[in-house]
């Protein structure tokens, strides 16, 4: 559900989790119940994602996705 929780974020605040070019911290709110510890993880992909909002397109093509059970 932690996937899910981190695409519904996205989807309502825009790509807020791109923090530099071609670089994304994907995470959810403190609230999340879908984690389970804390953790972090990297995914590097061939092919840069694109995400849109209101401004300009932005891709990234490294995640590193983080989970806070506190």
């Amino acid at each position: 559900s932690y996937v899910d929780e981190i695409i519904q974020c996205v989807e309502t605040f825009g790509p807020y989790i791109i923090i530099a070019p071609e670089v994304a911290m994907p995470h959810s709110s403190e609230e999340s119940a879908g984690v389970f510890g804390t953790a972090i993880s990297f995914t590097k992909f061939k092919q840069a994602v694109t995400f849109t909002g209101d401004q300009e397109a932005k891709t990234a093509t490294l995640f590193f996705t983080l989970a806070a059970q506190n």
